[in-house]
């Protein structure tokens, strides 16, 4: 098996044949991966695109979901969130993220992801 960081699958990088990744059953450790049919993240990026003009860039998505998620934890478990959080095993988050912060300050979970016929998936699909 071989484990790949997400920059291998970086959309800048595009020297790569992605297909050799797919045939060879490549995963990617990929915190920051985002289903492009996520409807959280096609409302974002129409909007950011509406406002201002360009694509949002990776620190912009980023930022987005991690208030996104506070956000609904606070609505969810009030200003102390954080207490609950290190109690739950599973955390929802926006798309296909998911949260663990039992016992720790930050999040347990480290998310993988593989093509499966031309498109990069979570691996647990």
């Amino acid at each position: 098996m071989v484990v790949g960081n997400e920059n291998w699958i970086d959309e800048e990088n595009s020297s790569v044949d992605y297909a050799i990744y797919e045939r060879l059953h490549i995963l990617f450790e990929a915190p920051n991966f985002t289903l492009a049919n996520d409807p959280v993240y096609k409302d974002f990026r129409r909007k950011y695109i509406r406002k201002h003009g360009i694509l949002p860039s990776r620190y912009a998505q980023i930022g987005y979901f991690f208030l996104h998620f506070v956000g609904r934890e606070l609505q969810r478990n009030g200003v102390y969130f954080q207490i609950v959080m290190s109690q739950e095993s599973d955390a929802p988050g926006p798309g296909h993220d998911r949260y663990d912060f039992r016992s720790a300050r930050d999040n347990q979970r480290v998310p993988f992801v593989s093509f499966d016929s031309g498109e990069l998936m979570p691996a647990d699909h």
